[in-house]
């Protein structure tokens, strides 16, 4: 349902540029599920885990992980309804790593905690 999401995310709060890549990103995902494009899909733990993992393989900085769980926390906000616990820690610990990779490079991260 990402024409849903994306009809959806125009209330929800986030800016446009974080709006432009969460729709990338949910993209991203049903095709890593291989969702068919008019189902409502569900986000889980063990799916999302392995959504992270598989785009850290591709060379995927924390930051940018980060912000596909964010995504990921708001389909399951605006189209499933459901609360944002069960993504927390995954979002927490990405942050933390994004923390950490831009103090390695010596830049500021480019998203609000």
């Amino acid at each position: 349902m990402v024409d849903e999401f994306v009809r959806l995310l125009k209330s929800y709060p986030v800016g446009e540029n974080d709006r432009e890549w969460f729709v990338r990103w949910i993209k991203r995902y049903q095709e890593f599920g291989q969702y068919a494009a008019d189902v409502r899909f569900e986000v889980d733990r063990a799916k999302t885990l392995a959504f992270c993992r598989e785009i850290l393989a591709n060379g995927t900085p924390a930051w940018q992980r980060l912000q596909a769980v964010r995504c990921l926390i708001a389909y399951r906000a605006v189209v499933l309804g459901e609360p944002d616990d069960l993504l927390a820690d995954i979002r927490a610990k990405l942050a933390e790593l994004a923390a950490n990779e831009s103090a390695k490079k010596g830049t500021r991260t480019r998203f609000a905690f």
